[in-house]
Protein backbone atom coordinates (compact mmCIF):
# COMPACT_ATOMS: atom_id res chain seq x y z
CA UNK A 1 0.00 0.00 0.00
CA UNK A 2 1.70 3.38 -1.20
CA UNK A 3 2.14 6.62 1.19
CA UNK A 4 -0.65 8.46 -0.53
CA UNK A 5 -2.62 5.48 -0.21
CA UNK A 6 -2.08 5.29 3.67
CA UNK A 7 -2.54 8.98 4.46
CA UNK A 8 -5.74 8.58 2.84
CA UNK A 9 -6.74 5.98 5.39
CA UNK A 10 -5.14 8.18 8.09
CA UNK A 11 -6.92 11.24 7.13
CA UNK A 12 -10.38 9.55 7.20
CA UNK A 13 -9.94 7.62 10.13
CA UNK A 14 -8.75 10.91 12.20
CA UNK A 15 -12.21 12.07 10.87
CA UNK A 16 -13.92 9.45 12.39
CA UNK A 17 -11.76 9.63 15.58
CA UNK A 18 -13.05 12.86 15.90
CA UNK A 19 -16.21 12.46 15.25
CA UNK A 20 -16.37 9.95 17.61
CA UNK A 21 -15.11 12.13 20.70
CA UNK A 22 -18.07 14.35 19.22
CA UNK A 23 -20.22 11.34 19.57
CA UNK A 24 -19.29 11.14 23.42
CA UNK A 25 -21.02 14.51 24.34
CA UNK A 26 -24.51 12.66 23.34
CA UNK A 27 -23.60 9.66 25.63
CA UNK A 28 -22.27 11.60 28.48
CA UNK A 29 -26.16 13.63 28.03
CA UNK A 30 -28.42 9.93 27.55
CA UNK A 31 -25.99 9.19 30.68
CA UNK A 32 -27.27 12.28 32.80
CA UNK A 33 -30.84 11.31 31.65
CA UNK A 34 -30.56 8.04 32.74
CA UNK A 35 -29.15 9.52 36.29
CA UNK A 36 -31.92 12.43 36.38
CA UNK A 37 -29.75 14.39 36.30
CA UNK A 38 -30.57 18.11 34.69
CA UNK A 39 -29.41 17.99 30.54
CA UNK A 40 -27.26 20.32 28.44
CA UNK A 41 -29.08 19.05 25.81
CA UNK A 42 -31.33 16.80 24.87
CA UNK A 43 -30.30 13.73 22.57
CA UNK A 44 -32.99 10.52 21.05
CA UNK A 45 -31.72 7.12 22.06
CA UNK A 46 -30.29 5.26 24.73
CA UNK A 47 -26.96 5.54 26.53
CA UNK A 48 -25.95 2.39 25.15
CA UNK A 49 -27.16 3.56 21.45
CA UNK A 50 -24.26 6.46 22.09
CA UNK A 51 -22.01 4.60 23.79
CA UNK A 52 -21.89 1.91 20.41
CA UNK A 53 -21.37 5.18 18.40
CA UNK A 54 -19.05 6.27 20.50
CA UNK A 55 -16.68 3.09 20.70
CA UNK A 56 -17.58 2.21 16.77
CA UNK A 57 -15.97 5.42 15.92
CA UNK A 58 -12.76 4.89 18.17
CA UNK A 59 -12.50 1.22 17.15
CA UNK A 60 -13.07 1.30 13.56
CA UNK A 61 -10.33 4.17 13.03
CA UNK A 62 -8.51 2.04 15.57
CA UNK A 63 -8.54 -0.94 12.82
CA UNK A 64 -8.00 1.89 9.68
CA UNK A 65 -5.05 2.65 11.17
CA UNK A 66 -3.35 -0.63 12.16
CA UNK A 67 -4.69 -2.63 9.03
CA UNK A 68 -2.72 0.45 6.91
CA UNK A 69 0.10 0.54 9.02
CA UNK A 70 0.49 -3.20 8.08
CA UNK A 71 -0.07 -2.93 4.51
CA UNK A 72 2.27 -0.36 4.16
CA UNK A 73 4.65 -3.14 4.54
CA UNK A 74 3.39 -5.18 2.41
CA UNK A 75 3.83 -5.27 -1.56
CA UNK A 76 1.01 -5.18 -3.54
CA UNK A 77 -0.18 -4.07 -6.81
CA UNK A 78 -1.80 -0.42 -7.56
CA UNK A 79 -5.03 -1.74 -7.55
CA UNK A 80 -4.86 -4.00 -4.50
CA UNK A 81 -4.06 -1.52 -2.59
CA UNK A 82 -6.29 0.98 -3.87
CA UNK A 83 -9.04 -1.32 -3.23
CA UNK A 84 -7.95 -1.97 0.68
CA UNK A 85 -7.89 1.93 0.94
CA UNK A 86 -11.42 2.15 0.07
CA UNK A 87 -12.35 -0.68 1.76
CA UNK A 88 -10.93 0.65 5.28
CA UNK A 89 -12.69 3.56 4.87
CA UNK A 90 -16.32 2.02 4.20
CA UNK A 91 -15.63 -0.28 7.35
CA UNK A 92 -14.62 3.08 9.52
CA UNK A 93 -17.37 5.37 8.33
CA UNK A 94 -20.24 2.75 7.74
CA UNK A 95 -19.46 1.43 10.93
CA UNK A 96 -19.46 4.95 12.57
CA UNK A 97 -22.47 6.53 10.78
CA UNK A 98 -24.42 3.48 10.98
CA UNK A 99 -24.21 3.70 14.71
CA UNK A 100 -24.40 7.38 14.35
CA UNK A 101 -27.95 7.38 12.93
CA UNK A 102 -29.26 4.14 14.64
CA UNK A 103 -28.95 6.76 17.79
CA UNK A 104 -30.86 9.67 16.31
CA UNK A 105 -33.22 7.36 14.86
CA UNK A 106 -33.40 6.10 18.44
CA UNK A 107 -33.86 2.20 16.76
CA UNK A 108 -30.95 -0.38 18.46
CA UNK A 109 -28.96 -2.24 16.04
CA UNK A 110 -30.63 -5.81 17.20
CA UNK A 111 -33.93 -4.24 15.19
CA UNK A 112 -32.45 -2.91 12.53
CA UNK A 113 -33.79 -3.96 8.66
CA UNK A 114 -34.84 -2.87 5.73
CA UNK A 115 -38.25 -1.78 7.18
CA UNK A 116 -36.66 -0.42 10.52
CA UNK A 117 -33.84 1.95 11.02
CA UNK A 118 -32.82 1.35 7.04
CA UNK A 119 -30.32 3.64 6.49
CA UNK A 120 -27.89 2.59 9.74
CA UNK A 121 -29.05 -0.95 8.71
CA UNK A 122 -27.13 -0.49 5.26
CA UNK A 123 -24.57 1.54 6.53
CA UNK A 124 -23.63 -1.11 8.99
CA UNK A 125 -23.87 -3.30 5.46
CA UNK A 126 -21.37 -1.31 3.56
CA UNK A 127 -19.14 -1.33 7.02
CA UNK A 128 -19.51 -5.21 6.86
CA UNK A 129 -18.30 -5.81 3.03
CA UNK A 130 -15.89 -3.01 3.61
CA UNK A 131 -14.19 -5.21 6.54
CA UNK A 132 -14.50 -9.08 5.10
CA UNK A 133 -12.88 -7.14 2.12
CA UNK A 134 -9.95 -5.34 3.92
CA UNK A 135 -9.52 -8.57 6.01
CA UNK A 136 -9.00 -10.45 2.70
CA UNK A 137 -6.95 -8.49 0.98
CA UNK A 138 -4.42 -8.10 3.90
CA UNK A 139 -4.84 -11.53 4.78
CA UNK A 140 -3.74 -12.57 1.31
CA UNK A 141 -0.52 -10.07 0.72
CA UNK A 142 0.81 -11.48 3.95
CA UNK A 143 0.71 -14.85 2.27
CA UNK A 144 2.18 -13.54 -0.97
CA UNK A 145 4.63 -11.93 0.59
CA UNK A 146 5.23 -14.76 3.51
CA UNK A 147 6.27 -16.83 0.52
CA UNK A 148 8.42 -14.70 -1.39
CA UNK A 149 12.34 -16.55 -1.09
CA UNK A 150 13.51 -12.98 -1.59
CA UNK A 151 12.89 -11.94 2.41
CA UNK A 152 13.10 -15.44 3.48
CA UNK A 153 17.57 -15.46 1.88
CA UNK A 154 17.73 -11.65 2.90
CA UNK A 155 16.83 -13.04 6.67
CA UNK A 156 19.17 -16.46 6.42
CA UNK A 157 21.84 -14.23 5.62
CA UNK A 158 21.60 -11.62 8.66
CA UNK A 159 21.18 -14.21 11.19
CA UNK A 160 24.21 -16.26 9.75
CA UNK A 161 26.41 -12.66 10.12
CA UNK A 162 25.09 -11.86 13.73
CA UNK A 163 26.28 -15.59 14.86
Amino acid sequence: MTRDKVGWVAFNAMLVVFGACIAGMPYNEAQKLDAGRPLWFHVPGTSAMWELAHMEGLVNAIFALAVAAVASQLKMSPLTGRVLMWALIADAWGNFLGAVVGALDNVAVMDMNFTNGTVAFLLFDVAAVGAVVAIFVVARAGFINGRSREDSRSSEFSSVGAS
